[in-house]
């Protein structure tokens, strides 16, 4: 979970520095913006990993009841 956490922070990191630095303006409210935005992104591109991971453990587990 802290991995998963450590993922998130860093990219709202990065989502904040680019909404200062290239919102044109250098407010903090684009700071904010960014940071809300790179962490939703970075959560739904690991809940998508997570699907697939599951995906994955399903098919292994027909896979073992098919020839084992």
């Amino acid at each position: 979970m802290g991995t998963v956490l450590t993922i998130i922070a860093v990219v709202a990191i990065i989502g904040a520095l680019f909404g200062f630095f290239g919102g044109g303006g250098g407010k903090s409210e684009d700071a904010i913006a960014g940071a809300i935005v790179g962490s939703i992104l970075a959560g739904s591109c690991l809940f998508q990993l997570f699907m697939y991971g599951l995906g994955a453990l399903a098919g292994l587990w027909i896979i073992k009841l098919i020839f084992f």
